[in-house]
């Protein structure tokens, strides 16, 4: 007769194991991945709110000069307008 030598490792690795209970966690506030942190949507230097759309355009300042962006691919950015150009 051959071994079974799924029964003879079987005590090796079917270990009991405590397992968290993940609606009590997640009633006291814990979440495994925290989600899509939202950036500000406005120009550090001038306030105004950004431009484009990421998909089609790049996102950019309205005050930002063209050559800066115009070129580029859409989801790069985004671009910002500098202090001197306002």
């Amino acid at each position: 007769m051959k071994n079974n030598f799924v029964a003879k490792h079987a005590r090796a690795y079917n270990k009991a194991q405590v397992f968290i209970d993940r609606k009590v966690e997640a009633k006291k506030g814990y979440s495994k991945h925290k989600g899509y942190q939202e950036m500000d949507e406005s120009c550090p230097n001038c306030g105004e709110y950004l431009s484009g759309d990421g998909y089609g355009t790049p996102e950019r300042c309205p005050n930002a000069l063209e050559e800066r962006w115009w070129y580029t691919e859409p989801d790069s950015g985004p671009y910002y307008c500098l202090e001197e150009e306002e």
